[in-house]
């Protein structure tokens, strides 16, 4: 068994939604030569489907152990509900059109007749039109559409699309009825409570980091009595590496060079300024000016929070982006900070007057070092 191909063949799929052939011919034909290890190790492990389709696509069915914030569609592509309205109606539209192709003008008119809106100037609104246009450019992206002739992105005048026959393929069966779901969203995991293993793994697997504090007893003692296990089975199968803490667990990239997941820290201003605030964060912990709980927790008042930061800024502001330093006013930058760490779940807001910190915020920090010209680079730690 190639080690490093199984590792790889793992990442793509945890990574990607699907990994089509036609796109992707050599990561395709990578995941088919470990298709039965693979098959059997997420099935035990996490109870997923490796779905390999002849050779047309191979994807994971992902379910996570439970719901979060952080596990929302591309941020970048679904900002407000009309974006998901507009998905929801492209994938109900395509149900009739495989391998056929269509105009923006035919589906514009369905979208108007599915939200009830008899205004026929209602898409012509510049908010409804970045929607739909972002939800098409999502489309082409994950493979489901094609773009034959026109702009999407000034759409004055027609665009025609065809509609690829992998894209019958792109929803998953639902374990249970959508209403059924709504109802008890604990259906939609399609996990047997008594399975504490397959509910520990994909927790490590999909989210930041395992805080004990928010875990049932008996998944914390699951972690504990069997770390050394995971961290060797872990390290086999995936490009993670398992480490275990007093307050809990986490999962870190061994090799984040080539991901195309969301990693943390990212190359990005807004994770500098992150990493930066949690260095100070850290020298607090070390000085005892914070004084974390019995479960590694931090809490404090929003204002303090605020201080925190703006006093980050304030010392250190010269050395960071301009759109940061700058651009942003303070509102919005303490604003951008704590959605960032909130995303990680490193930051929790209780309620409209508090923080909560995560232990894991000072897990990885970074330093301004003089390097020369310029000063402004960050070490990360």
């Amino acid at each position: 068994m190639n080690t490093e191909e199984l590792r790889q063949a793992s990442n793509l799929l945890l990574e990607q939604y699907w990994i089509l052939q036609e796109e992707q011919p050599k990561d395709f034909e990578l995941v088919r030569t470990h298709e039965s290890l693979l098959r059997t190790w997420f099935r035990e492990r996490l109870g997923y489907d490796l779905i390999v389709h002849r050779k047309i696509f191979a994807r994971l069915e992902k379910i996570p152990a439970r719901g979060s914030d952080n596990m929302a569609l591309d941020p970048d592509v679904f900002k407000t509900p009309m974006d998901y309205t507009v998905l929801f109606a492209l994938l109900s539209f395509l149900e009739s059109r495989y391998d056929l192709t269509f105009l923006i003008s035919e589906f514009l008119e369905e979208l108007r007749i599915i939200i009830g809106e008899e205004d026929h100037l209602f898409l012509e609104k510049h908010r409804n039109r970045l929607s739909i246009i972002r939800v098409f450019k999502y489309a082409i992206k994950t493979g489901i559409l094609i773009n034959r002739d026109g702009d999407i992105d000034t759409f004055e005048k027609e665009v025609l699309f065809k509609v690829p026959s992998v894209a019958r393929y792109f929803l998953r069966p639902f374990p249970c009825e959508v209403q059924e779901g709504l109802e008890n969203p604990s259906l939609w995991a399609h996990l047997p409570e008594e399975d504490i293993k397959q509910r520990v793994y994909r927790l490590l697997l999909l989210e930041p980091a395992l805080l004990f504090s928010e875990m049932a007893p008996e998944e914390v003692q699951y972690v504990k009595r069997n770390a050394s296990f995971i961290a060797k089975d872990i390290l086999e199968y995936t490009p993670f590496r398992f480490e275990l803490y007093a307050e809990g667990a986490m999962l870190i990239r061994s090799d984040p060079e080539g991901s195309m997941a969301r990693d943390y820290p990212s190359d990005s201003s807004l994770s500098d300024v992150a990493l930066h605030l949690a260095e100070r964060l850290k020298e607090y912990y070390l000085d005892h000016s914070l004084h974390p709980d019995h479960a590694g927790l931090v809490m404090m008042s929003t204002l303090e929070w605020r201080r925190h930061l703006l006093n980050l800024k304030k010392e250190y502001g010269t050395y960071w982006k301009k759109e940061y330093a700058v651009d942003l006013t303070d509102n919005k930058l303490v604003e951008e900070i704590t959605k960032y760490l909130e995303s990680w779940n490193m930051v929790q807001r209780p309620d409209a007057h508090s923080v909560r910190l995560s232990p894991t915020i000072v897990r990885v920090t970074g330093k301004i070092v003089d390097k020369g010209e310029p000063k402004n680079e960050l070490e990360t730690d």
